[in-house]
Protein backbone atom coordinates (compact mmCIF):
# COMPACT_ATOMS: atom_id res chain seq x y z
CA UNK A 1 0.00 0.00 0.00
CA UNK A 2 1.34 3.44 -0.84
CA UNK A 3 2.52 5.15 1.84
CA UNK A 4 1.49 8.52 0.81
CA UNK A 5 -2.21 7.73 0.47
CA UNK A 6 -2.82 11.12 2.27
CA UNK A 7 -1.31 12.98 -0.55
CA UNK A 8 -4.16 11.83 -2.91
CA UNK A 9 -6.81 13.00 -0.27
CA UNK A 10 -5.25 15.83 0.90
CA UNK A 11 -2.41 18.07 -1.03
CA UNK A 12 0.09 19.97 -0.26
CA UNK A 13 -0.85 22.60 -1.04
CA UNK A 14 -4.29 22.44 0.64
CA UNK A 15 -2.63 21.79 4.13
CA UNK A 16 -0.36 24.28 3.83
CA UNK A 17 -3.26 26.56 2.88
CA UNK A 18 -4.45 25.40 6.20
CA UNK A 19 -1.60 25.15 8.22
CA UNK A 20 -0.62 29.04 7.20
CA UNK A 21 -4.54 30.24 7.83
CA UNK A 22 -4.08 29.43 11.40
CA UNK A 23 -0.74 30.22 12.05
CA UNK A 24 -1.91 34.06 10.32
CA UNK A 25 -4.70 33.97 12.51
CA UNK A 26 -3.29 33.07 15.36
CA UNK A 27 -1.00 35.63 15.32
CA UNK A 28 -2.97 38.47 14.28
CA UNK A 29 -5.32 37.41 17.68
CA UNK A 30 -2.17 37.44 19.69
CA UNK A 31 -2.05 41.30 18.35
CA UNK A 32 -5.31 41.53 19.13
CA UNK A 33 -6.21 42.34 14.85
CA UNK A 34 -8.86 41.13 13.01
CA UNK A 35 -7.76 38.83 11.07
CA UNK A 36 -10.01 38.27 8.23
CA UNK A 37 -7.92 40.51 6.07
CA UNK A 38 -4.60 38.53 6.69
CA UNK A 39 -6.30 35.29 5.98
CA UNK A 40 -7.47 35.92 2.95
CA UNK A 41 -4.02 37.33 1.93
CA UNK A 42 -2.94 34.22 2.99
CA UNK A 43 -4.89 32.05 0.96
CA UNK A 44 -4.72 33.32 -1.75
CA UNK A 45 -0.74 33.71 -1.68
CA UNK A 46 -0.22 30.41 -0.96
CA UNK A 47 1.55 28.74 -4.08
CA UNK A 48 3.05 25.24 -4.99
CA UNK A 49 6.60 26.89 -4.27
CA UNK A 50 8.27 29.27 -2.31
CA UNK A 51 9.48 31.16 -4.77
CA UNK A 52 5.95 31.75 -6.71
CA UNK A 53 4.28 32.48 -3.15
CA UNK A 54 7.26 35.41 -2.50
CA UNK A 55 7.11 36.72 -6.33
CA UNK A 56 2.91 37.04 -6.08
CA UNK A 57 3.52 38.61 -2.27
CA UNK A 58 5.94 40.93 -3.62
CA UNK A 59 3.41 42.35 -5.72
CA UNK A 60 0.32 42.02 -3.69
CA UNK A 61 2.15 43.80 -0.66
CA UNK A 62 2.03 47.17 -2.62
CA UNK A 63 -1.41 46.48 -4.40
CA UNK A 64 -2.63 46.11 -0.62
CA UNK A 65 -1.61 49.42 0.37
CA UNK A 66 -2.97 50.79 -2.37
CA UNK A 67 -6.59 49.33 -2.16
CA UNK A 68 -6.37 50.26 1.89
CA UNK A 69 -5.14 53.72 1.14
CA UNK A 70 -7.92 54.21 -1.69
CA UNK A 71 -10.75 52.73 0.89
CA UNK A 72 -9.73 55.21 3.53
CA UNK A 73 -9.38 58.42 1.02
CA UNK A 74 -13.24 57.50 -0.52
CA UNK A 75 -14.64 56.37 2.88
CA UNK A 76 -13.77 60.16 4.47
CA UNK A 77 -15.06 62.04 1.39
CA UNK A 78 -18.12 59.94 0.89
CA UNK A 79 -18.71 57.61 3.84
CA UNK A 80 -19.21 54.01 4.74
CA UNK A 81 -22.75 54.17 4.00
CA UNK A 82 -22.12 55.55 0.47
CA UNK A 83 -22.30 53.38 -2.99
CA UNK A 84 -19.49 56.01 -4.18
CA UNK A 85 -16.82 54.58 -1.88
CA UNK A 86 -17.22 51.24 -2.96
CA UNK A 87 -17.34 51.98 -6.33
CA UNK A 88 -14.93 54.40 -6.68
CA UNK A 89 -12.24 51.88 -4.60
CA UNK A 90 -12.77 49.39 -6.92
CA UNK A 91 -12.75 51.00 -10.03
CA UNK A 92 -9.71 53.31 -8.83
CA UNK A 93 -7.62 50.27 -7.45
CA UNK A 94 -7.95 48.30 -10.60
CA UNK A 95 -6.93 51.58 -12.55
CA UNK A 96 -3.97 51.69 -10.58
CA UNK A 97 -2.83 48.12 -10.04
CA UNK A 98 -3.09 47.71 -13.93
CA UNK A 99 -1.04 50.80 -14.25
CA UNK A 100 1.54 49.87 -11.57
CA UNK A 101 1.85 46.02 -13.19
CA UNK A 102 0.93 44.79 -10.45
CA UNK A 103 -1.63 42.30 -11.82
CA UNK A 104 -1.33 39.57 -9.49
CA UNK A 105 -1.90 41.65 -6.57
CA UNK A 106 -5.38 43.25 -8.33
CA UNK A 107 -8.08 40.94 -6.38
CA UNK A 108 -6.70 41.23 -3.06
CA UNK A 109 -6.43 44.95 -3.10
CA UNK A 110 -9.75 45.30 -4.23
CA UNK A 111 -11.44 42.37 -1.84
CA UNK A 112 -9.35 44.60 1.28
CA UNK A 113 -10.57 47.71 -0.20
CA UNK A 114 -14.27 46.55 -0.26
CA UNK A 115 -14.57 44.44 2.60
CA UNK A 116 -12.67 47.31 5.11
CA UNK A 117 -14.84 50.28 3.97
CA UNK A 118 -17.68 49.26 6.98
CA UNK A 119 -15.17 49.09 9.44
CA UNK A 120 -13.23 52.30 8.81
CA UNK A 121 -16.25 54.52 10.27
CA UNK A 122 -13.83 57.55 11.75
CA UNK A 123 -10.55 55.55 12.55
CA UNK A 124 -8.94 56.42 9.00
CA UNK A 125 -5.36 56.36 10.11
CA UNK A 126 -5.52 52.88 12.73
CA UNK A 127 -7.57 50.98 10.02
CA UNK A 128 -5.03 51.92 7.07
CA UNK A 129 -2.29 51.09 9.23
CA UNK A 130 -4.00 48.00 10.88
CA UNK A 131 -4.95 46.60 7.09
CA UNK A 132 -0.84 47.14 6.29
CA UNK A 133 0.24 44.75 9.02
CA UNK A 134 -2.16 42.22 8.83
CA UNK A 135 -1.10 41.84 4.77
CA UNK A 136 1.91 41.59 5.73
CA UNK A 137 1.30 39.52 8.51
CA UNK A 138 -0.45 37.41 5.72
CA UNK A 139 1.77 37.66 3.56
CA UNK A 140 4.62 36.65 5.41
CA UNK A 141 2.87 33.46 7.49
CA UNK A 142 2.20 32.34 3.72
CA UNK A 143 5.52 32.62 2.72
CA UNK A 144 7.10 30.70 5.51
CA UNK A 145 5.05 28.18 5.42
CA UNK A 146 5.90 27.20 1.72
CA UNK A 147 8.89 27.26 2.23
CA UNK A 148 9.59 25.72 5.77
CA UNK A 149 6.51 23.10 5.25
CA UNK A 150 6.74 20.18 2.86
CA UNK A 151 9.09 22.48 -0.02
CA UNK A 152 9.22 20.54 -3.51
CA UNK A 153 11.36 18.08 -4.37
CA UNK A 154 13.36 19.78 -6.62
CA UNK A 155 16.35 17.54 -6.52
CA UNK A 156 14.92 14.73 -8.44
CA UNK A 157 13.81 17.06 -11.23
CA UNK A 158 17.15 18.57 -11.39
CA UNK A 159 19.03 15.62 -11.80
CA UNK A 160 16.49 14.33 -14.68
CA UNK A 161 16.33 17.78 -16.53
CA UNK A 162 20.67 17.53 -15.79
CA UNK A 163 20.63 13.66 -17.62
CA UNK A 164 18.60 14.90 -20.55
CA UNK A 165 20.43 17.74 -21.25
CA UNK A 166 23.63 15.49 -21.12
CA UNK A 167 22.05 13.24 -23.66
CA UNK A 168 21.29 15.77 -26.02
CA UNK A 169 24.62 17.82 -26.06
CA UNK A 170 26.52 14.19 -26.56
CA UNK A 171 23.95 13.80 -29.52
CA UNK A 172 24.35 17.26 -30.93
CA UNK A 173 28.12 16.20 -30.51
CA UNK A 174 28.54 13.28 -32.60
CA UNK A 175 25.67 14.54 -35.40
CA UNK A 176 27.85 17.85 -35.20
CA UNK A 177 31.37 15.84 -35.57
CA UNK A 178 29.80 13.46 -38.72
CA UNK A 179 28.19 16.25 -40.72
CA UNK A 180 31.78 17.87 -40.31
CA UNK A 181 33.38 15.07 -41.41
CA UNK A 182 31.45 15.13 -44.39
CA UNK A 183 32.25 18.68 -45.48
CA UNK A 184 28.98 19.69 -43.82
CA UNK A 185 30.17 23.16 -42.58
CA UNK A 186 26.96 24.63 -41.84
CA UNK A 187 24.25 23.06 -41.08
CA UNK A 188 20.58 24.41 -39.69
CA UNK A 189 20.10 21.70 -37.80
CA UNK A 190 22.48 21.72 -35.61
CA UNK A 191 21.76 25.20 -35.42
CA UNK A 192 18.56 24.93 -34.19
Amino acid sequence: MNDKWYKNIIGARTLKTGLATFLTALFCMLLNLNPIFAILTTVVTIEPTAKASIKKGYKRLPATVIGALLAVIFTYLFGDQSPLSYALSTMFTILICTRLNLHAGTTVATLTAVAMIPGIHDAYIFNFFSRLLTAFIGLSTAALVNFIILPPKYYNQLDQLIKETESKMYSLYSNRMQQLLLSQFKSEQSNQ
